[in-house]
């Protein structure tokens, strides 16, 4: 069993610090029904991630246009209410994923990581790029080097 923690009211990182000593697992910061920044949110995310506290964010819809910066800023899980059709399921889904399976683009380094390097999906470059690079071949109707590839050597 897990327990967890619903913030509607705390700003402060220091949150994260109370609910692990309290013996909870895991913050369900409910930006549904609250007004909390972005920046508030990644600093309650960053805390929690470095004392063993899962931060989780209910948004307030699938097509939360926040997302994926919150999952970038240390969010480990998204709560999506009001999912309502199967389209609403696959708007979260390619929304919160990484290529294949979703449309999420990459960054240079997440917290969830500690900011260290993370081995690319599928070999040396970054998801995304090989899907657009597969798309880009496919525009162009030929294989090979992309042209603003730089000789980087990706395919």
């Amino acid at each position: 069993m897990a327990l967890g923690m619903v913030l509607r009211i705390s700003r402060s990182g220091d949150i994260a610090r109370i609910a692990r000593a309290a013996g909870h697992d895991f913050l369900f910061i409910d930006v549904q029904h609250a007004i909390y920044s972005l920046e508030t949110i990644g600093h309650i995310a960053q805390t929690a991630l470095g004392c063993g506290v899962a931060p989780l964010v209910r948004v307030r819809s699938c097509r939360d246009p926040d997302i994926s910066v919150m999952l970038d800023c240390g969010v480990t899980g998204i709560v999506c209410p009001d999912v309502n059709t199967p389209d609403d399921a696959r708007q979260i889904v390619q929304t919160c994923k990484f290529a294949p399976i979703g449309r999420r683009s990459v960054t240079s380094g997440y917290p969830f990581f500690d900011y260290r390097p993370v081995p690319a999906a599928g070999g040396d470059r970054p998801a995304e790029c090989q899907h657009a690079g597969c798309l880009h071949d496919r525009i162009a109707g030929r294989s090979g080097k992309l042209r603003g590839d730089r000789g980087s050597g990706w395919r």
